[in-house]
């Protein structure tokens, strides 16, 4: 797991905004860092494909698609733009704004 796996504080601010967030996504292996979180819990997601196993010891359905949209979850498996197609195609789908941006810095960064 990576540094922003196991900072608490990560943890915590995203535990915090995600209780109320609209949408909660992710891109790679970020989905790791939000089941850590409690965010994916039953939910399913994509991650890279060399997390797979990781994932799913974490919890988490995992989903073998590029993105995947579970009700308010958005996870793409690839970097980048994968993910951002699926978070606009939601977005069209559903006909409601949906503004493509940094939600805010992390504390500490």
């Amino acid at each position: 797991m990576d540094n922003a796996t196991l900072d608490s504080r990560v943890i915590e601010f995203l535990a915090d905004r995600g209780a109320t967030a609209s949408y909660i996504t992710s891109v790679c292996t970020g989905s790791l860092v939000l089941a850590t979180a409690g965010l994916l819990d039953g939910y399913r997601a994509a991650t890279h494909w060399s997390t797979r196993d990781l994932l799913a010891r974490l919890g988490v359905e995992v989903s073998t698609e590029r993105v995947c949209i579970d009700r308010n979850r958005i996870s793409g498996g690839g970097v980048g733009r994968d993910g951002c197609r699926g978070r606009s195609r939601k977005a069209r789908r559903e006909k409601t704004p949906y503004p493509l941006q940094r939600a805010g810095h992390l504390p500490g960064g």
